[in-house]
This record gives C-alpha cells, structure tokens and sequence, in this order.
C-alpha cells in the first residue's frame, strides 16, 4: 500500500503543472500556444466572422492542442529536464519560422501552408527563391519579422516569481478543464448529433486547424513514399506533353467541365429508371434538351485509383502489356495543348495510395484548389457543396494561384494573350461511404419506409436510404455546377469512377469488390444553350452515341475530339464513343472478365 502510495506521489510531482511548466518552459508554452491562437484566428478572421462559434471552438481546440503537446514532450523527456527544455525550445523555433512563413503566404500571396505551397518551396532554386523573394518581399512584412521575432525574444526574457508562476499554471489547468469540455462537447455533437463525422474524424479535423498540427500533418503527408510516387509521374507526365505540339486554331468551347464523381450507381438515379426520385434536377435538364444519359457504360475498375489510372490518359487495358499507364499522354495536358487554362477541385484527398493517379494529374494543372489537406478516407468528411465557391471564383477569375505553373509552356497564355477558355477537373466526393456523412440533413428525402421493391431487411433498407439521399445531394451538386456555367458555351462531362453493390449482389454491401452491381455507371453529358447553338453538329454526335455500349477507360479520346485534337497520334477514332467509326464490339475485359460474359449476367438480388 505504502509503495503504491509513493508511486502516485512521484507521478503527481513530476506531472505537476510547475513540474511541466517549471522555468522558462512557461514562456514557450505561451508563445507558441498565443502563436497558434493568432494564425488560427487571422485565418477564421479572413474567411467568416471572428466572433463566432467557429473561432470558440478552434481557441479550445488550440488550448487542448498546445497543452497535450507539451506534456507529450514532458513525457518523453521524463528522465531529462535539460532534454524537455531542448525539445520544448525546438518547438518554439518551429512555431516562430512557421509563423512567418504563414504571414508571408497569407499577405503577399493569399495562401496558407499545403502541399502546394511546400512541394512549391522544395522545388524551388535559389534563384527563383531569390526573385521570388524580390517580387513579394517588402518594408512592410519584413519590419512584421522583425516586430515578431524582438516580441519573441522578450517574451523569453521576461521572468516571474514564483507566486505568479502558481497562479499561472493554475489558469492554464483550468483553460485546459473548460477547453476539454467544449472540445469533447462539439467532437461528440458532430459526431452523434450533426452525423457530419465520425468522432475520429472530428478530433482530426479539429487538430488540422491548429497551425502546429497542420505543420505537422502537410510536412509527414509531403515526405511519404505516395508524394514522392506522384511527383516522379509528374515528372513524367511532362516530358510526354514537351514532346507534343500545341493545338493553332481557335478553341469552339469556352468552358470544358469534367466532373468525376464517386461511388454512384446509375441504377439507382431515376433518371436512369430507378422508382424513387432521385435526381429530379438532372430530369429537368433531359427534358429541357440540356442533358443526354449514356445508356450502357461500365466502369474499368471499382477502385478509385484502379479506374483513374485509365480514364485520365490514353492508356487501357489493351495497351497496358506494352507500357504502364503512366506512359501516356494525360487529361490535364491535352487540354493544355489545345491551349486551355487548366483547373482541378477537389473534395478528395490530395496524395495518398488512392489518389495517385489523380493527384499526378492534378499537379499538372494550371491552378488547384483541394478542400481537404489531410487524407480524406482517413479523416475529412467535408461536403461537396464547399467547392461550389472555388468553381465560381475560378470561373470567374476573382482567384488566381499565385503558385501558378510559370514555365514557357503555360497554358495561361497563348502568342501573349490571355486565356479565356477553362477546363474543369470537379473530383467530387459523391457516394463514397460512409454514406450518412455526404449529404447535409436537408437531404435526409429518404427512409427505410420509402425502399417496397427491393427484398431487404430493416437495417439494409436504412443503409440504402442513406445512399439514395447521397444520390439526391450529387443530383443537387451537379445542377448547381450546370446553374455557374449555364450562361456560357459550356459542356460538362460527368461520370462516376465506379459504383456500390447495394445488397444485389450475395446480399452484401460491396465497395472495391468487382461485380455487375459495382461496374454499371452514368455517363452524362450537359450543355448550356449557347454551347448547342454554337456546337450542334458536335451535340448531334453525342446523340447518336449515348445507346453505344461502352468501357469508360476509353473517355479521353471523346475528350480529344471535342478539344478537336484528333491529330494526336494518340487519338483513335474507334476508341471514341461520339465517333461514326467507333469500334461498339471491343470486348469489355476489366481485370481480365467480359463484363458483357460474366458480369453482365448476374442477377439483381440473387434473382
């Protein structure tokens, strides 16, 4: 009893508040803890009011968030006051740097720290640094520097006494109590309440705001082995577009719109026949002559990266036994060589092992625009509404990357002009499970009441409603991008990269698995009234085609010849679904089944 009681009062000593905060430990944990407070808050400041449930709770998240910090370094330093105090100074240096390093982004280039922004940095020479630095750099922001870093040095300098150093960690203790609360509070409204996320999901994101921890999160994601695989496709993918020549006549398009979207099956969307409604707003734009529904098209993969790898170049199936996917001319750069400004937006995650394929693609683009900057299958669970204000400001031309490609080759500007033509890259997240987190509550349309004809028990039909109102949150989605474009000579191609097994096949839920259920996806086209006025011969085509059966692999050769790129060598007229001579009889072989053999034949429901 007795050798228990010791052992918790050495723990109680050594993790005492003047333990942990004891000496000049304090001053750190206050500069970096009111550095944190003042980015995050510059940042809220910026983008909504500063007075508001948002910024409450990203204080306490910073609090909870600095606080845990140092007592993990405490932890970790536990034999070694001399090691705690090294590594807690360290920590304060990388505050400081950061901080500048934000001031900088946010003022001179309205940026803050992402993958961008730091693969920018490492590939950046000294030279362009130091012009960089040039253009940007002013009395201004330096004499900001400077006031930052004599505040710090003071701060550090500054000593009290033993009674206020009591009082202090007594504040701390309870800022720390009340912030836990209200982190855990709003964590587990989100959670269980709001359903916007999961409860791991929450903390992550909550930690992600905090300035210390976005560092931390970007900098590991930047240096793993999925960054690293993508910029070496980059590397490649431009060595292939140099090789290529630019597009001499005028564009007919003013904007291209290639929207991916996610996990949707085209049974279930009563524009495609299903007995609940769906998606009522793509409906109207088929009965206003806006939208064609391609009737018979299966995905190449149920992977995201899987399907990705083909659709955004030239590569296929067949092509893949002479050269890897990677060898081919890609999306992104045929549209440059037919001289668009190239945009990506993203509701998906920037690197990771499911986004290689699209992130190589992305980094190739003119300008880009991610709304996750942590790994969203892990943690981001953010809707797809939050790019409706990118797409608008990048049509618009009220946003503009400062991190823009700047080589000789930039599709931003052609004999010296401008750009006027765009094209879009919208990567939605759709679908995707878990599907009670990608639509908002307003559009909870559908219950397990609503699903008669389909043989399920209670909780399968739960789950399929939620699924049915993720179909009707992309309906809305995909008609609020037509409404930014609707005004302009605007196509819009939209389609999913695969889809789900809802119960039909075996009885399970099946996301990555390769059945029929998982392979059958919508291929829609839409276009604004002055696109079919001025492109009516092209829509006519369109048409014609939207009966073809199809494997999707194939999409970019459609692409080349509404760009009217057809001279590339790449291009194959039979391999392009709007083309009089397309090859309708090419078998439909994903990882190496017929679909139209195998997979085609299976029955719904076991039936």
């Amino acid at each position: 009893m007795s050798l228990a009681k010791n052992i918790g009062a050495f723990l109680k000593d050594r993790f005492s508040l003047l333990s942990v905060f004891g000496g000049t430990v304090l001053n750190a944990y206050t500069l970096v803890l009111v550095l944190n407070l003042a980015l995050g808050l510059l940042l809220i400041a910026r983008s909504s009011e500063l007075l508001s449930a948002q910024a409450l709770f990203f204080v306490a998240s910073a609090i909870c968030g600095v606080t845990i910090l140092f007592f993990a370094l405490y932890a970790l330093s536990f034999y070694s006051a001399r090691l705690y105090k090294i590594l807690a100074f360290a920590l304060l240096a990388i505050n400081v740097v950061f901080a500048i390093a934000q001031i900088f982004l946010i003022f001179s280039l309205e940026l803050t720290y992402s993958h961008g922004t730091l693969d920018a940095l490492v590939q950046t020479t000294p030279k362009e640094a130091f012009e960089f630095a040039h253009a940007f750099l002013n009395f201004k922001l330096i004499a900001a520097f400077l006031a930052l870093l004599i505040f710090v040095f003071a701060a550090l300098r500054l000593r009290v006494s033993q009674r206020a150093r009591m009082k202090l960690c007594r504040a701390i203790k309870l800022a720390f109590l009340l912030s836990l609360l209200v982190f855990a509070a709003h964590a587990a409204f989100k959670s269980y309440v709001a359903k916007s996320s999961k409860m791991r999901a929450s903390i992550i994101i909550a930690l992600n705001k905090i300035p210390v921890y976005n560092f931390a999160f970007v900098t590991k994601d930047y240096f793993g082995a999925d960054f690293k695989s993508v910029r070496e496709l980059q590397a490649g993918y431009q060595s292939i577009y140099a090789s290529h020549s630019h597009k001499t006549a005028p564009n007919r398009i003013s904007n291209v719109v290639f929207i991916i979207g996610e996990s949707l099956q085209r049974n279930f969307m009563s524009l495609y026949g299903y007995y609940l409604p769906t998606t009522p707003n793509l409906q109207a734009l088929e009965q206003s002559g806006n939208l064609i529904a391609f009737s018979d098209v299966v995905s190449p993969g149920a992977k995201t990266n899987d399907v990705l790898k083909y659709v955004l170049n030239f590569g296929n199936y067949e092509s893949e036994k002479q050269r890897p996917w990677s060898a081919n001319l890609d999306i992104v750069n045929l549209a440059r060589l037919a001289n668009y400004e190239t945009f990506w937006i993203s509701n998906q995650e920037r690197y990771g092992q499911w986004a290689v394929a699209s992130g190589a693609s992305a980094q190739m683009t003119d300008h880009s625009d991610f709304t996750n900057q942590i790994p969203v299958y892990k943690y981001a669970y953010s809707l797809d509404e939050v790019m409706l204000p990118s797409i608008k400001n990048f049509k618009s031309g009220a946003k503009r990357s400062p991190l823009a490609r700047k080589d000789e080759s930039s599709a931003t500007e052609v004999n010296g002009t401008q750009k006027k033509d765009k094209f879009f890259i919208l990567h939605l997240m759709g679908s995707h499970p878990s599907y009670e987190f990608r639509y908002p509550k307003s559009f909870a349309k559908f219950s397990a009441a609503d699903i008669s004809r389909e043989p399920l028990d209670e909780g399968q039909k739960k789950e399929l409603a939620h699924y049915l109102n993720t179909v009707a949150y992309n309906d809305f989605i995909v008609s609020e991008i037509y409404k930014i474009f609707a005004d302009d000579n605007t196509l819009i191609v939209y389609f999913s990269d695969h889809a789900q097994s809802l119960y039909q096949y075996r009885g399970k839920l099946i996301h990555g698995g390769i059945n029929r259920f998982t392979l059958e996806i919508p291929l829609i086209f839409m276009a604004s009234d002055k696109f079919k006025e001025q492109n009516a011969d092209l829509w006519a085509r369109i048409a014609a085609a939207k009966n073809r059966p199809f494997l999707n692999d194939d999409l970019i050769h459609a692409i080349a010849e509404i760009l009217e790129m057809t001279d590339l060598p790449e291009f194959d007229p039979a391999r392009s679904v709007i083309n009089a001579d397309f090859n309708a009889s090419r078998p439909r072989i994903i990882e190496g089944v017929d679909y139209d053999k195998v997979y085609r034949l299976q029955k719904e429901f076991g039936e």
